[in-house]
């Protein structure tokens, strides 16, 4: 996907379709930490982002707390 898309437009497009298996294997592990949606909400990345991309990112962070 990273080959294809790129970086961003992989995170992107990881952001905006329903929780992958990849995201679901990070909860199990306790390690939401290293999922795009984390990284996507750190300072360096967010402006990269748009308000709803980073909502959805919260959520979903958030959710799985």
């Amino acid at each position: 996907m990273m080959e294809e898309l790129g970086a961003i437009a992989t995170v992107r497009a990881l952001i905006n379709r329903p929780i992958s298996d990849g995201f679901v294997r990070l909860l199990e592990l306790h390690r939401l930490d290293l999922s795009v949606e984390a990284l996507a909400l750190e300072d360096r990345w967010a402006g990269l982002f748009t308000p709803a991309e980073l909502t959805s990112c919260r959520r979903r962070v958030g959710k799985a707390r």
